[in-house]
C-alpha cells in the first residue's frame, strides 16, 4: 500500500498558498504558510477519511 500523498501547490496572487492532492483532485486546502498549508490538507485529508469510514458502517434496521 503506497502511504505517500503528492501535494501540487501554487502561492495565490495576495501572498497565501494553495493545494490539492494529485490522488484527490477535488479536496483543496489553503494558508498563509506552506507548513500551514501542509497541516491543513492533511487536516482535509483526514476528516475526508473519517467521513469515509463512518458512512461504511451505518448501522440499517432489518425488516423482517
Amino acid at each position: 500500500m503506497n502511504n505517500k500523498l503528492t501535494l501540487i501547490y501554487w502561492e495565490t496572487e495576495d501572498g497565501a498558498w494553495r493545494g490539492k492532492l494529485a490522488e484527490f483532485p477535488n479536496l483543496f486546502a489553503e494558508g498563509e504558510t506552506l507548513k500551514e498549508l501542509e497541516d491543513n490538507i492533511y487536516d482535509e485529508y483526514e476528516a475526508m477519511i473519517l467521513d469515509g469510514v463512518e458512512g461504511r458502517f451505518e448501522v440499517k434496521e432489518i425488516l423482517g
